[in-house]
């Protein structure tokens, strides 16, 4: 995974804000008043290692960006987009102009899925010469992560991506058909209208995959993968995977279809999501529904 360094200016942004942020929604937008060459980059997600102006040579926190999307003023104007990638304050700060930010010479957002605390001197980071990295940033170098560093990608990742890539289902089960079927007709549980059920269930792609239940509503196709309760924790990450398979190849078709349509990926379970499978979820960008209930009546149907 490549890395960043980049500086944060505690008078334009309150990193605490941040993290509660995303403590209750997917997505942070964080502007930089650097350019970014995002096609630098060989693919996203990157890490971001953030360091606060002014307060020494330590970075403070780690951030897992998941792109690189150009400045717009609508992020901060428009509800409909603001009230899910900015914190509350940050969007009072910018209504009344605080700090004259309005008028910064923003560039890029970086979209951000995570943000963990970090505590390390600034020198534990190299640039792509191996060599440590003892001057702050003006806008943002490549990075090494420090020797050790256990961000995502550590060995207990892989082990756990390693265990899905070799976990083998078997037949379907009678209660993966019962949960596929109450999906298919209740598509509130996708937070889709009543109106736009039943959805299709076992849905062909041009892959040769099969998508469990498919729905069309509103110019958003949406693929479903299902995860009865008694799956085990190696398939709910090879679900994690299927969806993002799945969104890849149904955004695939819309563009060779020349569509205006959208395209989406759930992951429904039936038992809990494990909490320490989170981050994964949120780097991979899956949205996901746990602790859905089958009724009894239709648990044999």
């Amino acid at each position: 995974m490549n890395s960043i360094l980049f500086s944060a200016d505690p008078k334009k942004c309150n990193m605490d804000d941040a993290v509660s942020h995303l403590q209750k929604h997917q997505k942070l937008y964080f502007e930089v008043t650097f350019p970014i060459r995002k096609a630098t980059f060989q693919s996203f997600p990157i890490e971001g290692f953030i360091h606060i102006s002014g307060s020494g040579d330590k970075v403070q926190y780690a951030a897992f960006i998941e792109d690189v999307v150009p400045f717009s003023t609508d992020h901060y104007e428009k509800p409909e987009l603001y009230g899910d990638v900015r914190p509350s304050k940050w969007i009072r700060e910018w209504q009344e102009n605080k700090n004259n930010i309005q008028f910064e010479p923003w560039k890029h957002a970086l979209v951000i899925n995570r943000v963990d605390p970090a505590d390390f001197e600034m020198s534990a980071l190299r640039n792509l010469q191996g060599k440590p990295v003892t001057l702050a940033p003006q806008g943002y170098y490549k990075v090494m992560p420090p020797h050790g560093w256990s961000g995502f990608g550590s060995s207990g990742y892989r082990a756990t991506i390693e265990a899905a890539a070799r976990y083998g289902a078997g037949g379907e089960t009678d209660l993966h058909k019962a949960l596929k079927k109450y999906v298919a007709e209740n598509p509130g549980v996708v937070g889709l209208p009543v109106g736009a059920g039943p959805g299709e269930q076992e849905k062909s792609l041009p892959s040769g995959d099969s998508v469990d239940v498919f729905f069309v509503h509103a110019s958003v196709r949406t693929a479903v993968e299902v995860k009865s309760r008694i799956s085990p924790r190696e398939d709910i990450v090879r679900g994690l995977f299927q969806c993002v398979k799945y969104r890849a190849v149904l955004r695939a078709c819309v563009a060779v279809e020349d569509s205006d349509d959208s395209a989406e990926a759930v992951l429904i379970l039936e038992g809990a999501f494990p909490e320490d499978l989170e981050r994964l979820r949120k780097v991979l960008d899956v949205k996901m529904v746990d602790m859905v209930r089958v009724p009894e009546a239709c648990q044999g149907s």
